[in-house]
């Protein structure tokens, strides 16, 4: 059922044209890394192609997550293998969820319920047809992976299991690691559940611990201990309106359970709307969820199996994704919009809010201290906001966005939760003919009750004039004759295309944006002080073309006739217009004219640049120049071509006065540069790129990107960690293989 749900989302899929949305950008940087492959250059430790350049341990964050869809694009183009390969991590996601639930429930139909429930959320179909959150799309079979592994671990306690364990819960870190993160909490709640519960699995998963969390430590951590350093560069999310956008990302109230497809709550303002019901439940397994609740309310030895611990974890889940309110915090803000809402609905969200409360006083057993513990329960789910609390432990520290407890974890556990509800109500049914009549309509409701979240495979994509007016100017930029960045001055993906196809670099994007570095962020943002700041950062970041997308909906024609009254406008088609500043200096600029001040900030750099002045950051300089006298103009800047320019590695030769020779790169802490062969000190210069001085006569000046050596230890140490582990793994599941045939043949004899 499942293989032919995806045929067919895939036939109506695969001959649209491109969204908006993020495949696209992924699509351009896949191609992007396999062209720098090619020829060498890639993984490498600078990437200069992006965000005016940045370190490329950053792309550790992502990289991994884009491995399956590569495998795939050496059989398709980049845009249909990403949405081939994402369509088959939905169906491996519905196998694992499957596998779990078959060995959880002891039970194939219930396993194999589970594993519908899974492929059928909201958020997984929505994250792949609509969103197209490539990265998440990975992990989609490694969440219920993992469950499967610690749920094997805790029967077998052998040194295979753990290591399957570790390679599942690291290989999540690894592609996406703030999924990773969130993963702990559940798996950790549900590791508790099993120690707790089952004596017989207290030794298994003490001694599997022992392989586990040393394993996870070499292969999921240790690869990404460089990130930790460079978050300290990022501008990550410092200089936007983060607040809200975090407000945004957050659950707002237990009514989005109820919400099919967004249209309950779509009249509320933003910060109250859910998009297109991204915590929907399915009206089926929510109903089956009361059912059970209901007829085992006064008989509690009649509940399934694992039942309670899956319901308790996807509370917890969502209790997280609040975000910095409360549970009631949210409500009485949802409240303060219900007069929005129909007059008939006002209610719900009350019922909504006390179901939870409801659930809690259910599942816990009846003891003397029952009160106690659902009152300690009740104030910590409704009162404390969850989210504000677990940010104090670093491993949670950059999480950002509260959902991500939600987006993969709540609808996997859901979907055990709901299989077994169902599940078990269908076995109340004596008469076999119903019990199969029912499980087959079940099925069918299921995939009824999803088609809204599909919507996203069968939507029309950009037009296909879009695409050939794209071709048409990356072929225009690629032929330019002025050497520098493109500035893109659009709300898509599609232009992270332009570094292969044209092979110019970027000045910024949306798609990454938080991994640009702090300095050039700075910068970046200073540009819109007034025209002059723009122009000048325009000529000082190497930024020869301004690629305009006219039909964003953001953009006005006000904005274009802007840039038409100050600059060249050598293309032009429908969808693109192409500005071009003849002035980049590009790669680099020579200035003879430059000066220490202890206030060198972006803004007051850009205001010297544009007389002629390199300002360089020197916090001990007793000078601090406000008004910095007019002495020349930015046109004093000299262009300096590379002899030899490779990532990370750029070479000059100069012959003039003494100066300062600027490398339009982003500055970052370690560059090294010699001139003549000498080591010299790099300085941070024109606000946010790195520079040295220089003296009259011939110089010959390289700069250097070199991370400490422990990169290098912590990436090669990990990549021989996962080796060493897929040997492991196939060793002793070869000799658990013969151990088992070995069994079977002396038992043969005995059996006749």
């Amino acid at each position: 059922m499942i293989g032919a749900c995806l045929i067919g989302l895939g036939s109506a899929w695969l001959p649209l044209t491109p969204s908006h949305e993020e495949l696209i950008a992924y699509a351009g940087k896949w191609a992007w890394m396999k062209e720098r492959w090619s020829q060498g250059n890639f993984p490498a430790w600078w990437v200069g192609d992006f965000l005016g350049g940045f370190s490329g341990v950053a792309m550790l964050s992502y990289a991994a997550s884009l491995l399956p869809y590569g495998l795939v694009s050496f059989f398709l183009p980049e845009v249909e293998a990403f949405k081939v390969g994402g369509l088959l991590l939905l169906g491996l996601g519905a196998l694992a969820a499957r596998s779990f639930g078959c060995e959880f429930t002891r039970c194939r139909w219930t396993g194999s319920l589970i594993g519908l429930l899974y492929f059928a959320s909201p958020q997984l179909l929505m994250r792949l047809g609509w969103q197209e959150h490539m990265t998440i799309v990975t992990t989609f079979p490694l969440i219920p992976l993992t469950f499967w592994a610690l749920l094997r671990l805790s029967k077998t306690g052998s040194a295979r299991d753990a290591l399957l364990l570790a390679m599942a819960f690291a290989a999540t870190l690894l592609c996406w690691s703030k999924m990773g993160a969130t993963l702990a909490v559940p798996l950790a709640g549900f590791a508790l559940w099993l120690f707790f519960s089952q004596r017989e699995c207290r030794p298994n998963l003490l001694k599997g611990a022992r392989w586990a969390v040393p394993a996870v430590l070499l292969l999921g951590v240790l690869p990404l201990l460089p990130l930790l350093r460079e978050f300290r560069f990022m501008t990550v999310f410092e200089l936007g309106p983060f607040t809200g956008w975090q407000a945004m990302y957050s659950a707002k109230s237990a009514v989005s359970w109820l919400d099919r497809g967004g249209v309950f709550l779509q009249n509320l303002p933003p910060m109250l709307n859910v998009d297109r019901g991204g915590y929907y439940l399915g009206f089926l397994p929510l109903l089956a969820v009361v059912g059970v609740i209901a007829m085992t309310w006064k008989n509690r030895p009649q509940t399934p199996a694992g039942f309670r611990v899956m319901v308790a974890l996807t509370l917890l889940v969502f209790w997280l994704s609040f975000g910095l309110r409360s549970v009631i915090q949210g409500h009485f803000e949802l409240m303060s919009g219900a007069f929005q809402l129909p007059d008939w609905s006002i209610s719900i969200p009350w019922f909504a809010l006390i179901a939870p409360g409801v659930f809690l006083w259910w599942a816990i057993d009846p003891s003397r201290w029952k009160a106690a513990i659902f009152s300690v329960l009740v104030f910590a789910y409704y009162l404390i906001p969850g989210f504000v609390w677990i940010e104090k432990i670093p491993l949670f520290a950059n999480l950002r966005a509260p959902d991500s407890f939600w987006i993969l974890n709540g609808p996997f556990l859901w979907a055990v939760a709901g299989g077994i509800a169902i599940g078990f109500c269908i076995k109340q049914v004596r008469m076999r003919w119903i019990r199969v009549s029912a499980s087959a309509a079940v099925c069918v409701l299921v995939l009824w009750d999803a088609s809204g979240s599909a919507r996203g495979f069968f939507a029309n994509g950009l037009p296909n004039a879009l695409f050939r007016d794209f071709e048409n100017a990356t072929e225009f930029l690629r032929e330019a004759k002025v050497p520098g960045r493109v500035l893109p001055i659009s709300g898509r993906y599609f232009y992270l295309g332009i570094p292969a196809h044209a092979h110019r670099a970027l000045s910024t994007e949306a798609a990454h944006h938080n991994f640009m570095l702090r300095d050039t962020a700075v910068l970046e943002a200073a540009k819109f002080h007034s025209l002059t700041a723009l122009q000048t950062y325009l000529t000082v970041a190497g930024v020869s073309h301004v690629l305009i997308d006219r039909n964003d909906v953001g953009l006005t024609p006000e904005t274009e006739a802007w840039f038409s009254s100050w600059m060249e406008k050598p293309f032009e088609n429908p969808h693109f217009t192409i500005y071009e500043n003849p002035a980049a200096l590009f790669p680099a600029f020579f200035s003879s004219n430059a000066t220490r001040a202890s206030n060198a900030t972006p803004e007051n750099a850009l205001a010297a640049a544009a007389i002629g002045i390199v300002f360089i950051n020197d916090q001990e300089a007793a000078e601090v120049l406000e008004r910095p006298e007019e002495v020349g103009s930015i046109n004093d800047f000299q262009r300096i071509e590379m002899v030899h320019a490779s990532p990370g590695s750029f070479e000059a030769t100069l012959d003039r006065e003494a100066g300062i020779l600027v490398l339009n790169q982003a500055w970052h802490p370690d560059w090294a540069a010699t001139v003549n062969g000498v080591p010299v000190p790099i300085e941070k210069a024109a606000g946010a790129f790195p520079a040295v001085e220089t003296n009259a006569g011939k110089s010959e000046v390289a700069f250097t990107f070199s991370p400490p050596v422990w990169y290098g230890i912590s990436m090669f140490g990990g990549a021989a960690a996962w080796i060493l582990a897929l040997v492991a793994v196939l060793a002793l599941s070869l000799r658990s293989f013969r151990a088992a045939r070995r069994r079977h043949n002396a038992e043969g004899p005995s059996e006749k």
